[in-house]
């Protein structure tokens, strides 16, 4: 049980920290769009995936 309970905790825990960082790039994309794609281009290296450069309300 200890096992599984432990894996039960990195998975909220990789969650949580992805939900952060999808707030977070959200927040920086709308306030500043051109600083958000040299973050966005720099943190795609540690994150798997990567963030759209362009968000819905930048049409």
């Amino acid at each position: 049980m200890t096992a599984l309970g432990f894996a039960i905790a990195i998975a909220m825990t990789s969650a949580f920290t992805f939900c952060v960082w999808l707030g977070f790039s959200a927040l920086i994309t709308h306030l500043h769009p051109k600083e958000a794609e040299k973050i966005i281009r720099a943190t795609g290296r540690w994150f798997p995936l990567r963030m759209p450069l362009r968000w819905p309300w930048h049409k």
